[in-house]
């Protein structure tokens, strides 16, 4: 399953033009080139939902797009494949897990969590991997803006055979709370694909180096 996630922290009219542009570039080149499974926006403002919603309908007509309410004035907007189902779970604090489904694939949740590394984030993150390990027994991905550092997965409680796993190879990131994700036990990301290669070499778009916030993309199998 092939997800591309972006925070774009509330981009809107006020925004400088070069994240607005970034915002589109990712839309188009995920959208368009690629026609990923699923492409997720985060910290959508609440008075921007609809333009993005009826927007990106307008791009790519065949696709399901949607939205949920994050947290704040934030929410979530996403186009997924007609081939991918959705189901929400907002158990543990003001942000929700999405998940998506796709036959004979690793099931995909994608979260905002809460950020500062604290008990909720830990708590937000084990009790959501605990939920899908229970309903898909390691064929599953937690990924999104985790707001927790890889360098300190070893902390979490999970469920058996969960592990980290990055497209560092690629980026050549060297650690953060972004670019990374946890996956069942029967889970993996592709690398070696000409399509993740492509995905997360194309200059300033995908440059991991940056601050968090940068857009992601994984291949998930």
């Amino acid at each position: 399953m092939e997800v591309a996630f972006y925070n774009i922290e509330k981009c809107g009219e006020s925004s400088d033009p070069e994240k607005k542009m970034k915002v589109d570039e990712f839309l188009a080149k995920f959208l368009w080139d690629f026609e990923c499974d699923i492409v997720f926006l985060a910290e959508v403002h609440a008075a921007r939902v609809d333009d993005f919603v009826n927007h990106i309908q307008a791009m790519k007509p065949k696709y399901h797009v949607e939205s949920a309410y994050g947290f704040g004035s934030c929410n979530y907007v996403w186009a997924r494949s007609k081939f991918v189902s959705v189901t929400s779970v907002d158990d543990v604090g003001p942000r929700p897990l999405i998940i998506f489904a796709k036959t004979g694939e690793p099931a995909v949740g994608v979260i905002h969590a809460k950020s500062g590394q604290n008990a909720l984030t830990v708590k937000q993150l084990e009790y959501y991997a605990l939920l899908l390990e229970t309903n898909s027994a390691g064929m599953w991905a937690l990924t999104g803006d985790l707001n927790y550092d890889e360098a300190k997965f070893e902390r979490l409680t999970l469920p058996v055979g969960a592990h980290g796993g990055t497209v560092w190879e690629i980026t050549q990131h060297k650690g953060g709370c972004l670019d990374w994700a946890i996956l069942g036990a029967a889970t993996r990301i592709k690398l070696n694909t000409f399509r993740t290669a492509k995905a997360n070499m194309q200059g300033e778009l995908l440059e991991l180096e940056q601050p968090d916030h940068a857009p992601v993309f994984f291949d998930f199998d």
